[in-house]
């Protein structure tokens, strides 16, 4: 495509993701207030209602791959931020007209279902549009800028967005803010239309799929998915540990993860230089620079875990430590989130979506139900989740490794031709 199309589509492409991420982070927060003021029935629902989302998930995901076959991805996604427009703006509807269903268990259940089930997809399928409409070449350039920008100004937004509200006096259950969401729905699936419609895919080589390379990012993305998970817990362990009290808990917890929002801009600037370098080094040396990106995570993590957190009463230096060495670890993991995309460049094309799906999708529900049985054994201490920390790293890492020998066996698979190739 030429560079004139090649920019269109990657500014289409941040608008229908910030679009996306921003919808998602409203309906977080309406979600959220939505089950604490509906009493402590629905709360104590919410783990029988998380493994049904994933079953529904798997069960979707699979329906859109047997489909894509059938039809092409351009329908499937345009089809998709239809029915998403179309069942946010029912809710909003509903919750606006008749606010007594705030305080109705089986209608907030639905809620629950349908939004967790669209929070993985839209953002999957977003990304999947666009593995298989650029190179990878284009794709090391324009990533970690559509990803820095598409945080940073969401970021930025919901933080004045949540200012106004409270300044106004607004609940975060008040049915203002799924109506805002719906919007950006609306809004994503116009961003969604115009990226499909600036025709930016030329046929690709068809290759032979290589089962090895998809088996490889899966258990790669499976171990630092896993290790995240754990490092947030053994996290929320140690600060509850330290503030017993909720009230305080909640107040240096969230103090830390803003700490941390400014860590993952200089991670968004480190990913923009790293894929910079994967340009011009080429696909090959993405396992490598993934593996240091892992590496980076373990030394901060285990950081994290080595200098438990100090009370700021009695030594603030040693607290703010902590809580950088926390915002490095998030920001590492968000640089290795955005530049595996990269790899998905090693599946053909034709099995690309399908690998994407499932593997995001194995990422998502591993950490969950690899946990329930290991709990049974295993109890939830800090040597315990630390030592989870510590086989996650190293699983990933043997991932990243068989990564590293199928493409240094193989060709480099087949990609569509650009001005950015």
């Amino acid at each position: 495509m030429k560079n004139q199309t090649s920019y269109i589509f990657f500014i289409c492409f941040l608008l229908t993701l910030f679009f996306v991420t921003l919808s998602e982070m409203l309906v977080q927060d309406f979600r959220f207030m939505l089950f604490i003021e509906s009493g402590e029935g629905s709360i104590s629902m919410v783990p029988i209602l998380k493994p049904t989302v994933s079953l529904l998930s798997a069960l979707l995901a699979c329906l859109l791959i047997y489909f894509a076959k059938k039809s092409s991805l351009e329908r499937i996604v345009k089809g998709f931020f239809i029915v998403q427009a179309l069942m946010m703006g029912i809710f909003a509807a509903l919750f606006f007209g008749a606010p007594t269903l705030l305080q109705s268990f089986p209608f907030v259940s639905a809620f629950f279902v349908w939004t967790g089930l669209t929070k993985f997809f839209a953002i999957a399928l977003t990304w999947s549009y666009a593995n298989q409409t650029c190179s990878f070449k284009a794709a090391a350039i324009f990533y970690p800028i559509v990803a820095l920008v598409v945080y940073f100004a969401s970021a930025v937004l919901l933080k004045h967005y949540r200012e106004w509200y409270m300044y106004s006096n607004y609940s975060l259950s008040d049915p203002l803010h799924i109506n805002m969401a719906a919007g950006m729905s609306v809004l994503a699936m116009l961003g969604c239309f115009a990226m499909c419609a600036t025709k930016a895919r030329e046929q690709q080589i068809k290759t032979p799929i290589q089962w090895g390379h998809a088996a490889a990012l899966a258990i790669a993305i499976c171990g630092v998915m896993y290790a995240s998970d754990v490092h947030q817990i053994l996290f929320k362990m140690q600060l509850r540990e330290l503030f017993p009290d909720l009230m305080n808990y909640s107040y240096f917890s969230a103090s830390i993860v803003d700490h941390a929002k400014a860590w993952k801009v200089y991670g968004g600037i480190v990913a923009i230089v790293l894929g910079a370098f994967l340009y011009y080094r080429g696909q090959r040396a993405l396992p490598m620079v993934l593996g240091i990106v892992v590496i980076g995570f373990f030394i901060e993590g285990g950081l994290a875990y080595l200098q438990k957190p100090v009370d700021p009463s009695v030594d603030t230096s040693q607290f703010e430590a902590y809580a950088s060495n926390y915002g490095i670890a998030v920001s590492l993991v968000s640089i290795f989130w955005v530049l595996k995309e990269l790899a998905f460049f090693g599946v053909d094309l034709q099995h690309r979506f399908a690998a994407k799906l499932a593997i995001d999708l194995a990422a998502t529900a591993v950490p969950g139900l690899v946990q329930i049985p290991i709990a049974s054994f295993i109890a939830p201490t800090d040597t315990g989740y630390t030592a989870q920390f510590m086989l996650a790293i190293v699983l990933a890492l043997l991932g990243l490794y068989w990564m590293s020998k199928n493409l240094h066996s193989t060709p480099t698979q087949g990609s569509s031709t650009d001005a950015m190739s």
